[in-house]
Formats: structure tokens, C-alpha cells, sequence
């Protein structure tokens, strides 16, 4: 039987959402790799084009020396100065300590959400720790070379729209410019970060063997990889869409409830109201982001497995691809 380019994208996000349903336990995981990458390449792009926004406008106000946060900055350090040279170096060594261990979750969480979408049932924690250990510098690598090609991009195409903010219009076609060619090198970088760290915990491979073998994969598969990440894009932002209709509907019980409390005047059941709220609450966004952290991990996954294929990874399967071998042939 011959597949169509939407029977495959559709066969894999099937059995990327199966296997994040059957794997529930794995949303833990989704949780913290969501720190580093949530898995979506067209979103991150979107959040790239904020964040060149903001930081442009933040070089602006310090040229034009209207920056506001100078007036937070210095009571900043005014506090600072107040609590102590001891106590800033334990709250700085405490802040750093943090970071350095989301830095670590997030990234042996990267390793467990490829290796455990793959596995065929759920393994053991123990287990499943000690394989993705030895995963670490591999991903932690392959993350850092990203994160140094991201900023050097977010720089890039910083520069121009500052300059369209201090001269005008002069050089709005520079700012412009910078944007269209950010956006998609900002997709193609974060798709070969999946397929590079994918292939360093299946292949079990070192960050530039990884990186090789996803330039290589990229180079063969761009154009279903670009559709298959605008596809989890568009799911992803669906799913959130029906998530914030059903935090609205809970709404209504926890509306009425709210009213009964204040109503009898009880201190105990306004508190207690708020508190199981904030706990539903609480639960819900973590089980949604863990859930779609994963699904798109376990979707690039079966992406990685589709190209690497010794059959089906030869040939092109993206849609336009093949739209446009049939216009071709029927001109022909």
C-alpha cells in the first residue's frame, strides 16, 4: 500500500500522542526538559522574535539613557550593600546551585523523554536513570553549541532593528530583513538540535557525530522536517486552545463555590475553596505542559526513526515535495 505524505505525519502523531498517554510518568520528565526546549521548533521561533523585539527596545532606552530599570538597578544594590557581603555570596551561591541543577534536570530529562518514548513499556526509574546518564555531555553539548548559535542569531538580528529604532525609517528594510532571515534559520537550528540529540541517546553517539548525522539528515529530509514541526506547532497550539477552555469551564463551580464561602462568611471554606482551586490548578498546567513537552519529543523521535529508516529514510516524504514532482510530471 502505497503512504501518502499525510497518512505518515498522521501515523506519527498518533503514536506520538499513544505512546505520551501510555507513558504518563514521563510528563515528569516533560516538565523539566521544558526549561531547556519544549520540543517545538515553529514556537521557539515565535519567542525569538519577542525576545529580539524586547531586547531592542532595552538597547534603545539605554541610548537614549531613559532606561528605566537604572533606578531598580541601583536600589538593588543598595540592598544589597544592606544585607551583607556574607549573606549576598550564600544567596548567590544558592541561586547558582539552582540553576546548575535545572541545568542537569533539564538535560538528562532530555535523554529520558528520547530513550523512554522509545522504549517499548515503562522502565524502572533506576534503570532508566543510569542509561541516560551516560547521555549527558553528549546532549549538555549539543545544547550549549545551540544555545551559542541561538544568541549569535538573537544578535544579529537585534542589531538592525536598533538601528530602524534610533534612525527611522532609513532602515526599516535592514530590520525587516533581519526578521525574515531569523525565523527560519531559528527552525532549521532548532530542528537539528532534536535530530542532533535524538541521535546522540538511539545511536549512542558523541555530540559531533550527532551533530554530523543530523546535518546530514536535515540536508535529505528539510522539507518534511519543516512541515512535521509547523504540524506539532499548529496541534500543540490547538490543544492549548481547548486546555484554556477547559480551565474557563472550571471556572464556574469554582465561581460558585467562591461565592458560597464569602456568602456564609466562613474563613475555613474560603480557604479551603482556594486551596483545592490553586492545587486543580497547579495540577492541570503541570500534567498539560509535561503531557505536550513529551508528545513533541516522542513526535521528533518517530521523525528521527522515519529518517534514519533503511527503506523509508531514502526517500523524500514531505507533502510540497511531492506536489511538486507531480506538477512537474503533469507539465511534462
Amino acid at each position: 500500500m502505497k503512504q501518502t505524505p499525510i497518512t505518515v505525519y498522521r501515523r506519527l502523531v498518533l503514536e506520538a500522542l499513544e505512546t505520551a498517554w501510555r507513558h504518563k510518568p514521563l510528563w515528569v520528565f516533560g516538565l523539566f526538559a521544558g526549561l531547556i526546549s519544549t520540543g517545538g521548533v515553529v514556537d521557539i521561533a515565535i519567542t525569538g522574535v519577542r525576545r529580539i523585539h524586547a531586547t531592542g527596545s532595552l538597547v534603545t532606552q539605554w541610548f537614549d539613557h531613559s532606561f528605566i530599570g537604572y533606578a531598580y538597578a541601583s536600589q538593588f544594590i543598595l540592598h544589597l550593600q544592606r544585607i551583607g557581603s556574607n549573606r549576598v555570596g550564600v544567596l548567590l551561591t544558592l541561586v547558582t546551585l539552582v540553576c546548575l541543577f535545572l541545568l542537569a534536570a533539564g538535560v538528562l530529562s532530555q535523554a529520558a523523554l528520547v530513550h523512554g518514548t522509545g522504549a517499548g513499556k515503562g522502565q524502572h526509574p533506576r534503570r532508566l536513570r543510569a542509561h541516560v546518564l551516560q547521555h549527558f555531555w553528549s546532549v549538555l553539548t549539543i545544547g550549549l553549541i545551540a544555545k551559542a548559535i541561538s544568541l549569535t542569531l538573537l544578535i544579529a538580528a537585534t542589531l538592525p532593528l536598533v538601528l530602524f529604532m534610533v534612525e527611522g525609517p532609513s532602515a526599516a528594510t535592514a530590520a525587516f530583513l533581519s526578521l525574515m532571515l531569523y525565523i527560519p534559520a531559528a527552525i532549521v537550528l532548532h530542528i537539528l538540535t532534536m535530530l542532533a540529540i535524538i541521535d546522540a541517546v538511539e545511536a549512542n553517539a558523541g555530540a559531533s557525530h550527532a551533530i554530523a548525522h543530523a546535518l546530514s539528515l536535515f540536508r535529505r529530509h528539510w522539507l518534511s522536517a519543516a512541515e512535521f514541526g509547523l504540524l506539532l506547532f499548529l496541534l500543540v497550539l490547538f490543544a492549548t486552545l481547548l486546555f484554556i477552555a477547559l480551565l474557563g469551564a472550571l471556572s464556574l463551580p469554582y465561581g460558585l463555590a467562591y461565592t458560597a464561602s464569602v456568602a456564609k462568611g466562613s474563613t475555613a471554606l474560603y480557604l479551603l475553596t482556594n486551596a483545592v482551586a490553586g492545587l486543580i490548578m497547579v495540577v492541570l498546567l503541570a500534567a498539560f505542559s509535561g503531557a505536550s513537552v513529551t508528545f513533541q519529543y516522542g513526535a521528533w523521535r518517530l521523525f528521527y526513526a522515519r529518517a534514519v529508516h533503511p527503506l523509508h529514510g531514502k526517500k523524500p516524504f514531505a507533502k510540497l515535495w511531492r506536489l511538486m514532482f507531480a506538477s512537474a510530471g503533469e507539465k511534462a
